[in-house]
């Protein structure tokens, strides 16, 4: 803060700001640059986890960035500091000028683990659990967004949507013609990138749903109540008599268990094959049982969401 001279912001504060803001309601969204001359992989990394503890429920990260007639281009213009030429690179997204204790691509690494570090299902599972309910699918829909846009797509929020469509014809028109090999190659890359696509969909939909049945636990009030967990709720003293029952169909749904058989189960290996391992077949069996259950649920919910917005 004293290196940008906002001396008026005080850190210690932000706490107390923050636990303030949220119990009348507000919900706390940082902007975080990314880059200061003392900057190292391990301090950007402490300070993502200080947003955490400070109670932040979004956080968008900038890299510094010396924008062309800005005082900071000028110091580093006269200090001889090397800086990228092109200006289409000047997005705030992307290092453009070397650090004294990081390499350009340790900077970017920085980067992109900062938004992986701080957008994790345990930081997404207790923002939503503390911020209004009527909130919930508004903060949940930018989870998402952020999820994508840095973990998938590998830029900014600001930047990103849900599926990029990108055509070979798109090119710049100072671009040299694109012979049939190389439109080959586009066409495979895009396979590929089709293929990628629904690869990380996939696991970003187990790692949504557990945070969704990790934040929903306590129950959404009101008119943000979600009818398929209600229907459950007439189960509640039936599901008592069996936790099996009740983590699958009832509000005692999470993943935590379910993630934790399935990496004992994968430990095992070699071993399943013998014949006194049959138990854990049976509970592979129950397991997956469970997993379709949760899928249906976490999409009913969703397409609920989907309809209500539309």
């Amino acid at each position: 803060m004293n290196a940008a001279r906002k001396r008026q912001n005080k850190v210690r504060d932000y706490a107390d700001m923050c636990a303030l803001y949220h119990e009348f309601g507000i919900v706390c969204h940082a902007g975080y640059i990314l880059g200061f001359p003392t900057d190292t992989p391990q301090t950007i990394a402490e300070d993502v986890e200080t947003l955490k503890r400070i109670g932040f429920d979004q956080v968008s990260f900038f890299v510094l960035t010396p924008l062309p007639g800005s005082e900071d281009h000028v110091r580093q213009h006269m200090a001889g500091v090397p800086m990228d030429g092109d200006l289409n690179n000047y997005d705030s997204f992307q290092p453009v000028i070397d650090h004294p204790l990081m390499s350009r691509k340790q900077w970017q690494e920085a980067y992109n683990r900062a938004w992986r570090q701080f957008y994790t299902a345990r930081q997404m599972a207790a923002a939503l659990r503390r911020i209004p309910k009527d909130h919930y699918w508004g903060m949940f829909r930018n989870f998402l967004w952020c999820r994508w846009s840095a973990v998938v797509e590998g830029v900014h929020p600001m930047m990103a949507g849900f599926l990029r469509h990108k055509h070979y014809a798109s090119r710049q028109p100072s671009a040299p013609r694109m012979s049939r090999m190389s439109r080959m190659e586009h066409i495979l890359g895009e396979i590929w990138r089709l293929v990628r696509y629904i690869g990380l969909g996939f696991r970003e939909f187990f790692l949504l749903q557990q945070v969704y049945f990790a934040s929903c636990s306590v129950g959404l009030a009101g008119d943000g109540e979600d009818p398929w967990e209600v229907r459950f709720r007439r189960w509640r003293m039936e599901v008592r008599r069996s936790r099996w029952f009740g983590r699958t169909f009832g509000r005692a749904a999470h993943r935590e268990w379910l993630n934790a058989f399935w990496k004992r189960y994968a430990r095992l290996e070699w071993k399943l094959l013998l014949p006194h391992r049959w138990v854990w077949h049976l509970k592979a069996f129950s397991c997956a049982t469970t997993e379709v259950v949760y899928a249906i649920r976490f999409s009913t919910v969703l397409l609920v969401q989907l309809l209500r917005q539309s």
